[in-house]
């Protein structure tokens, strides 16, 4: 009970109950207040889109060619990019060898640990240690992995050897299975090939599929498919979003990077790369310094685009 509910209680006595005005003065005298520390003002950031998006600065990553996926770590400046081979950290001068067979095969947890997929399958934690977390499962291969910031879960996209099949699954940090979502309520297919997945804030996961993306609620009921802008497609690889919620989404049919909104509408192509260019394949949401970082396919550069104004206020 709060100190203003316990003196509402006493206020408020029966008829036959008279309070004097010295007990309410006892009662007062009770009560805590911080009226005698100094309140000191916050700084609290608040986000909005850039009318028009530039590069802040470019990294050249020679360990790396064509570049696939980028996880950016949320301690520091730093990001783990891979091709189909390799996975190296940008401030570092050694990589270390991944799957061969899948897109976004490298995540990196609130503290800043690594997580991988090997060239057995299986998911390891800690490039240093290198602790297997989850080994294969017999019939499935992981291709893509994500670790939930909100609640330090692993989401892993999985097919079939044959790629008859596709699921997503949840996995705690323990590596224990907690959730499989691999239908729809129609019980049909939701995946045929989950090549990168990611979180967003409001709990829903996005995987970036065979031609669409497709998005469910944290339960795995269908929330929405993202087909691209009408009669021009979509052929989707990285996939991140923002603490606006927005979903970006490299998309290598329009060479661009598309912005949509929780919802799924397309709000804008933020970045626009020329048809002949390396155009963009992987994306990742830097939390510190509030930009993204984007790479192309065929190149080792990751270039660094402020794409939200930044103002401060005080609470």
């Amino acid at each position: 009970m709060t100190d203003h509910e316990d003196l509402f209680k006493v206020s408020l006595t029966s008829e036959e109950e008279t309070v004097t005005k010295n007990e309410i003065y006892r009662k007062l005298r009770t009560i805590e207040t911080n009226t005698s520390k100094e309140r000191k003002p916050q700084n609290k950031i608040m986000l909005e889109p850039m009318s028009t998006p530039y590069i802040k600065k470019s990294h050249s990553i020679p360990l790396v060619s064509r570049s696939v996926h980028i996880s950016c770590n949320p301690v520091d400046d730093s990001f783990w990019v891979s091709d189909h081979e390799h996975v190296c950290r940008s401030d570092k001068g050694h990589s270390l060898e991944i799957g061969k067979h899948g897109y976004g095969e490298h995540t990196v947890t609130s503290q800043g640990k690594l997580i991988y997929i090997d060239r057995d399958y299986n998911i390891i934690k800690d490039c240093t240690e290198r602790i297997v977390l989850i080994a294969t499962k017999e019939g499935w291969k992981p291709k893509c992995i994500y670790c939930s910031p909100l609640t330090e879960d692993l989401l892993v996209g999985m097919a079939t050897i044959n790629l008859a099949a596709a699921k997503v699954v949840r996995y705690l940090s323990t590596g224990e299975e907690q959730q499989s979502i691999q239908y729809d309520d129609r019980r049909q297919p939701l995946y045929t090939y989950p090549a990168y997945v990611t979180e967003n804030r409001n709990g829903d996961i996005i995987v970036s599929d065979n031609y669409v993306v497709k998005v469910t609620d944290c339960k795995g009921g269908v929330r929405f498919t993202y087909r691209g802008p009408p009669d021009k497609g979509l052929a989707p690889r990285g996939v991140c979003t923002d603490p606006l919620l927005n979903i970006l989404i490299c998309d290598c049919r329009s060479h661009g990077v598309h912005m949509l909104d929780k919802d799924g509408h397309l709000l804008s192509v933020l970045l626009q790369y020329a048809e002949n260019s390396a155009g963009p394949w992987g994306v990742s949401y830097n939390e510190t310094d509030h930009v993204i970082l984007v790479k192309g396919d065929a190149n080792n550069i990751v270039a660094v685009h402020r794409y939200l104004n930044r103002a401060r206020y005080l609470l």
